[in-house]
């Protein structure tokens, strides 16, 4: 295995990124029942106060 330097990403490659990995783990906690989608304002809020 050989590591290859290359260029650190453009500001707007790290925020498609962390976009992505936000919808992708929201989604999957959505099905465990672990959140629930706000629709009125999108934003997901905890089912339950005892997440942990």
């Amino acid at each position: 295995m050989r590591f290859h330097r290359v260029k650190a990403p453009e500001l707007i490659e790290l925020t498609k990124l962390v976009h992505t990995i936000s919808l992708r783990v929201a989604r999957f906690l959505e099905r465990r029942g672990l959140l629930e989608r706000d629709e009125e304002d999108s934003y997901l809020t905890l089912v339950s106060n005892n997440f942990w």
